[in-house]
């Protein structure tokens, strides 16, 4: 038998170009098909990287939600109230509740009714003090019981105050023998400088400031701390503010100034 003709051969090249053109079209969809299948998988582990970045340790797994708004919400919230500047406590200060043992023999007392006085009973409550201070060696000196203020007017008597004034003010010296002193820090004796002293006398009576000296025994008096305590600053109150009602006194005027002790006259001592 002949060979094919070239009409034969023409068309046997035809069909196998076909042939590898189907087959390299059937090559490039598979491999398309398998790289769409790697990134589905790649996409996969990333959210189930993700999914187990968000859940906690000690959850189980299939517990891990999506976060909510709300969860959003009360996590920016919290986030944002970490910046907020936390308000600071009052400032304390550390004073101590003391009974205030004079050199002649008693305990300075004030009494329910505003009385200024000393006290040979050792277990009065009205001789217990709250001693606060207020500055460098300035000490305010209030009364446990009745929560009243000493304070020095500017003719140099003692009285008490409901509020802390600058006339509440003394300044805490130590004296060469131990004893402690106190004297006013607003007024002295104009000419001299000399201070205004805290006093009882031989009958335990208060005594004028400015009849008082320090190197006296009226004015020497010895702490006997019963505790440290933690104490609010006081607040400052003008002078001006206030008149003579109750157990305070106002500086201006100097006919209510020689009322002491509640209203009472005072029988001051030199």
């Amino acid at each position: 038998m002949g060979g094919p003709g070239r009409l034969g051969l023409l068309q046997i090249a035809k069909l196998a170009t076909a042939a590898a053109i189907a087959s390299s079209l059937i090559r490039q969809k598979r491999q398309a098909r398998e790289r769409e299948r790697e990134r589905e998988r790649e996409k996969e582990k990333e959210k189930e990287r993700a999914k187990a970045a968000r859940c906690s340790p000690t959850r189980s797994t299939g517990t891990c939600e999506k976060p909510s708004r709300l969860n959003l919400f009360s996590r920016v919230k919290l986030f944002g109230s970490k910046k907020r500047k936390r308000r600071r406590p009052e400032p304390q200060l550390k004073g101590i509740v003391t009974k205030l043992c004079s050199r002649q023999g008693f305990h300075l007392q004030l009494q329910a009714d505003g009385t200024i006085d000393g006290t040979k009973e050792e277990d009065s409550s009205y001789a217990v003090f709250n001693l606060i201070p207020v500055g460098l060696r300035v000490v305010a000196i209030q009364s446990v019981q009745t929560k009243l203020y000493l304070a020095m007017n500017n003719e140099g008597y003692l009285y008490t105050s409901e509020h802390f004034t600058p006339e509440c003010k003394f300044k805490e010296s130590v004296f060469e023998n131990y004893y402690v002193t106190y004297s006013s820090m607003l007024y002295r004796q104009q000419q001299s400088g000399r201070a205004w002293y805290l006093g009882l006398n031989k009958e335990g009576r208060v005594m004028k400031g400015n009849r008082v000296k320090k190197t006296k025994p009226a004015a020497h008096f010895i702490p006997k701390p019963l505790k440290v305590a933690m104490y609010r600053e006081p607040s400052l109150h003008d002078m001006t503010e206030f008149s003579r009602s109750g157990s305070g006194t106002p500086t201006k005027s100097r006919s209510a100034s020689a009322m002491l002790n509640g209203g009472k006259i005072a029988s001051q001592s030199t």
